[in-house]
């Protein structure tokens, strides 16, 4: 009867290690993936350098911009929709009175404006978001921030 227990209690282990793994494996791979879509991201923000910066007024005419448009067609393309996980934690995102604005699925884009003398600058931060959830407790979910900036654009 020692043998029966014994073995029962060893494959119990085992399951519970393959578990762990394949979770941590999950999250390193969903990690991964979001990470090489906030650097596109960043690269499509680079490449169109955002046309209204010379305006003055970038939250005005932040969300109608065609790069929203293009950056949203990326990630539709990868699959990434987490505008509802991650619209409170990208609104508490702030610079200098101008909040973060959430693209149509979940990416984050901060316009962050500075001086030097009196030479205006601009730059981005981008926010992407590794969201994890565990449908067994509750649906849990976990949402971890993924940031980059863009180089300034004067």
């Amino acid at each position: 009867m020692r043998e029966a227990f014994g073995s029962t209690f060893m494959f119990r282990i085992i399951i519970i290690f393959i578990v762990m793994y394949v979770t941590f494996a999950t999250i390193v791979v969903s990690y991964g993936k979001v990470f090489r879509l906030k650097n596109r991201v960043v690269d499509i923000l680079e490449q169109s350098q955002f046309s209204y910066i010379g305006s003055g007024n970038i939250d005005s005419t932040f969300a109608s911009n065609s790069v929203i448009d293009k950056v949203d067609g990326f990630l539709d393309r990868n699959n990434y929709h987490f505008k509802d996980k991650v619209q409170k934690a990208c609104n508490d995102q702030e610079y200098d009175g101008i909040k973060g604005q959430v693209t149509n699925n979940g990416a984050c884009i901060l316009p962050i404006k500075y001086t030097i003398g009196n030479n205006v600058h601009y730059y981005y931060r981008v926010t992407l978001y590794l969201v994890v959830t565990i449908p067994l407790l509750n649906d849990f979910s976990a949402v971890i921030p993924i940031s980059s900036e863009t180089e300034d654009f004067s």
